[in-house]
């Protein structure tokens, strides 16, 4: 018999809004405090397989992993605040993930109402 999941540890942040309406931002801000965990833009590679992307992001940004600073410029880095719309720059900058959300949130577009329909 399989069990069911306990709560998360930590409270889940959702950021949900219309297009333009500043959550690029609000993500670069949470992600620049440190405190919350967010999908990246390395970890967006790996939309398909998200816990493999997060360790192997984890081999890459770690300072522990760092060996003789051979990843610096990964693992010590600061949120620029910059985006060209809604796309960041740079390996651990937020990203929307939009391809691992696609496959569980159907992706409908609207259809023009015909005459017919119109009436």
């Amino acid at each position: 018999m399989h069990e069911l999941p306990t709560e998360p540890a930590q409270p889940i942040i959702l950021v949900l809004a219309a297009p333009r309406s500043g959550t690029t931002l609000l993500m670069q801000w949470l992600a620049s405090t440190g405190q919350v965990c967010y999908p990246s833009n390395l970890l967006s590679r790996f939309y398909a397989a998200p816990y493999l992307g997060a360790r192997i992001q984890q081999l890459i940004a770690d300072p522990r992993f760092n060996f003789k600073d051979e990843l610096a410029d990964a693992s010590s880095y600061t949120i620029p605040f910059t985006s060209l719309l809604g796309k960041t720059k740079g390996l651990l900058q937020p990203n929307e993930f939009w391809y691992f959300w696609r496959r569980f949130i159907p992706n409908v577009h609207p259809e023009w109402i015909t005459p017919v329909q119109a009436d």
